[in-house]
This record gives C-alpha cells, sequence and structure tokens, in this order.
C-alpha cells in the first residue's frame, strides 16, 4: 500500500484487490461486533423486566384435587427473545411448589367461615323449632274487677321504686311544709278536684287515671308544686272510690299505662296549671309510679304518706 519512492510503482494493478477485502472484513467485524453488544444489552435488559415482572406465585388451593400439578414454571412474555441459559436461570428462581394430593380425610366447617352449617350438620338441627311467643308463666287477670293480691303480691315489686326523695315522683316529708305560694295552689287544687270534669268520669280506671295527672305533670314539668301535689291526690282517690276497689283499679294501671286516654291532661288549666306542653307517653309512666307508691301505702307495704 505504500511507496519508499516516489518514482516506484507497483508491479501490478491486479495487487489492489486485497485492500478492498481488508476493508470489507473490518466493517463486517465493526458491524457484527456492535449488532452483538446492542443485542446483549437487550438480552439483559429483558432478562431484568422479566425478573422484576415475575409473577406472584399462586396460593395453594385449600380445595382438593384428584390430579397432581405439573412443576411450576413461570411464564415467560412469547415476545422477548431469551437464551436456552436466560430461561434455565429464570426457572431456577421460581419457588419451588409441591404438587397438592388428594385430601383423604373428611372435611370439617371451618369455624372461621362466615357461611354456617348446613342444617344436616348443625347439632341443633333435630331440635330446632319454629319461634313462637313464649306463654305466660300465670294467667293474667283479663279486667281490673278479677284482679287479687295475689296478682299484686306476684306482678309489683315495691321495694324498687323510685326514691320518694328523688328527682323522679318526689314526695315530701309529711312533716314538711310547702312555701306560701304552693300551700295556696294546693289548697285551690283540694277545692276543686271535686269538680273537675276528668275526675269525674263513669269509667273508675279512667277517673283513677285523670286524678293521678294532677300529680304526674307537676313531677315532668319540675315545678316547686310536685312534692306536694300527690298528698292531695291521695287524698282525693280515697275519698272518691272504695279502698277495694281502688287498690284493683291501681294495679291495673300499673300493668297498662299507656291504655285509656290523656286528653285531661289539656284540661289541668281549670285547676291553674301552665299551659307548658308535656310529654304524655312520659306523663302516664309517673302517673304509673305514683299509682304503685299509693297502692304500697294502702296496702301497708311502704311506709309514711296518707293512711
Amino acid at each position: 500500500m505504500f511507496r519508499w519512492d516516489a518514482q516506484q510503482r507497483f508491479a501490478r494493478r491486479s495487487g489492489k484487490a486485497w485492500i478492498s477485502v481488508a476493508l470489507i472484513s473490518w466493517v463486517v467485524v465493526g458491524t457484527l461486533a456492535e449488532y452483538r453488544a446492542r443485542a446483549g444489552a437487550e438480552a439483559r435488559s429483558n432478562s431484568q423486566n422479566v425478573q422484576m415482572n415475575l409473577p406472584t406465585p399462586p396460593v395453594e388451593s385449600t380445595t382438593t384435587s384428584t390430579e397432581p400439578s405439573s412443576p411450576s414454571t413461570l411464564p415467560i412474555p412469547s415476545d422477548v427473545a431469551l437464551s436456552a441459559a436466560e430461561r434455565k436461570a429464570a426457572a431456577s428462581r421460581a419457588p419451588e411448589t409441591k404438587p397438592s394430593t388428594p385430601d383423604t380425610k373428611p372435611s370439617t366447617p371451618d369455624s372461621k367461615s362466615p357461611t354456617p352449617p348446613s342444617s344436616a350438620t348443625s347439632p341443633m338441627a333435630s331440635t330446632a323449632k319454629p319461634s313462637a311467643p313464649p306463654a305466660p308463666s300465670h294467667p293474667v287477670a283479663k279486667s281490673w274487677q278479677v284482679v287479687t293480691l295475689a296478682d299484686i303480691d306476684r306482678d309489683l315489686v315495691f321495694d324498687r321504686l323510685p326514691s320518694d326523695q328523688g328527682i323522679v315522683t318526689p314526695i315530701a316529708p309529711a312533716d314538711e311544709e310547702p312555701d306560701p305560694d304552693t300551700s295556696d295552689h294546693l289548697q285551690y287544687i283540694r277545692e276543686m278536684l271535686p269538680s273537675w270534669q276528668p275526675g269525674k268520669v263513669a269509667d273508675p280506671v279512667q277517673r283513677v287515671r285523670n286524678i293521678l295527672y294532677v300529680a304526674a305533670v307537676p313531677d315532668v314539668l319540675q315545678t316547686p308544686l310536685e312534692r306536694f301535689a300527690p298528698y292531695v291526690v291521695f287524698e282525693r282517690l280515697q275519698q272518691d272510690v272504695p279502698k277495694e276497689q281502688l287498690i284493683k283499679v291501681l294495679y291495673w294501671i300499673a300493668l297498662h299505662p299507656t291504655d285509656g286516654d290523656d286528653s285531661a291532661i289539656k284540661d289541668l288549666w281549670a285547676l291553674k296549671f301552665s299551659n307548658d306542653s308535656v310529654d304524655p307517653e312520659q306523663t302516664r309512666e309517673r302517673a304509673a309510679i305514683y299509682g304503685v307508691k299509693l297502692l304500697g301505702r294502702l296496702l301497708g307495704k311502704l311506709p309514711g304518706g296518707p293512711s
């Protein structure tokens, strides 16, 4: 390729052909080397992607199978060209899973499963009965006229009533004197009750219920009258209703506080009560409690109070 003398010539023109062969070989070798380098880099990158995107090994199924599963092989994306060595390496990194074997033990219901056992396997299946309201443990009186002392002793507990000194259904001690204004109001109620229309209805149960409202409403409103009104109410009931009949009626109201009519509450204005609205349900409840307190005194089961 080189001449030492400018006048020197090649012996023959065909001697330069080997230069083309050498250049072409050099270009081919360089191109192949570049291609192999890029192919190797892509293969390593794809191998890393395959490792990073390996699917999570499936959880071993709890159901029994009659055929053993084949050895676990991780799926390789079809669009990635891996060599045999890379496929083998990827497969060696996969967790080994044991083939499931059929369970020969009888299945038992899982205690943590939310699904209840079937009626065929339930221990209560043979004893289960259709639900029905429980039968009363004792006969219930059909009307207040047939109530007996045995019914009262069985159904009422007098020592669990609210305290007379408490907030609910209070009763002042017999020796406590009200203030002058309260005393004047009590005297007015005492004088007007005999002519108060709700206190004159024919039905004895409704009549007693209406008069008990005179003690219940001040208790619900928590006025100064609440501690002393029960004395006036008890006095009027004993004057208006025979004792034997009153005992039965008070028991009946205690067991049926929501029966009857509560329109008498709106007529208390005639006894100089305020026009403040009260909860009828709460008023009925307080009237029933005052009725039991009076009943306990009539039967000698509670101390103090009117005779």
